[in-house]
C-alpha cells in the first residue's frame, strides 16, 4: 500500500507507510508553536491507529526548536508515543547547524526511554540504505529497516519479532 498523508500544510507534511509501519515527516520550512503541536499529533495518531514503530523526520527545512515547542514535545507528545509503541527514530538533519546540538539532546533524552535513534545530513535515497553516512554512525535507513526485537530473562538472547 503507498503512502497515505495524514497531514499537510505549507510547513509540513506527514505520511503514514502502513505496510513498512513508518511514520514520515517532512518539514518545508520553520515550524513552531500550534503548527508544530499538530503535524506532531496527527503523526502520533496515525502511529496509534497502524501500530507503527518507525518515525522519519526529514528536519532539513527546520530550524532550532524553541524551548516551548520542546517543553510541549516532552510533556504532551512523547510520552504518548512511547506508550503507543514507538521505538526506533530516524532524522535527517536540519540544514542549518545550530539546529544540530538541540536535536542530539533530544536523542540522548528519548535513547532512556527505548528509543533507537540515528540521524544523517542527507534522506537516504528511498530509504535504501545504499547512500554514505558518517564515520561510526547507523543510516536512518537502517534505523528504517528494523524489526522489534524480544529479548528473554537471559542477556544476549534475542529473536527478531515478524
Amino acid at each position: 500500500m503507498p503512502k497515505i498523508t495524514v497531514y499537510e500544510s505549507p510547513v509540513v507534511t506527514v505520511w503514514i507507510h502502513t505496510e513498512k509501519g513508518i511514520v514520515h515527516s517532512q518539514i518545508h520550512k520553520f515550524v513552531a508553536g500550534k503548527e508544530f503541536q499538530s503535524f506532531l499529533m496527527a503523526g502520533l495518531d496515525a502511529l496509534i491507529k497502524h501500530k507503527a514503530t518507525k518515525w522519519l523526520s526529514d528536519d532539513r527545512s527546520n530550524s532550532v526548536l524553541r524551548k516551548e515547542d520542546v517543553d510541549w514535545g516532552n510533556q504532551n507528545w512523547f510520552p504518548q508515543c512511547v506508550r503507543s509503541g514507538w521505538k526506533y527514530w530516524a532524522i535527517v538533519q536540519p540544514e542549518k547547524v545550530l539546529a544540530h546540538a538541540p536535536m542530539e539532546r533530544l536523542v540522548e533524552d528519548y535513547k532512556q526511554h527505548g528509543i533507537t535513534s540515528r540521524s544523517s545530513p542527507t534522506r537516504p535515497p528511498g530509504c535504501s540504505g545504499s547512500e554514505t553516512k558518517p564515520e561510526g554512525h547507523a543510516s536512518p535507513a537502517v534505523i528504517l529497516r528494523a524489526r522489534p526485537v524480544e529479548h528473554s530473562a537471559a542477556w544476549g538472547n534475542h529473536r527478531a519479532v515478524p
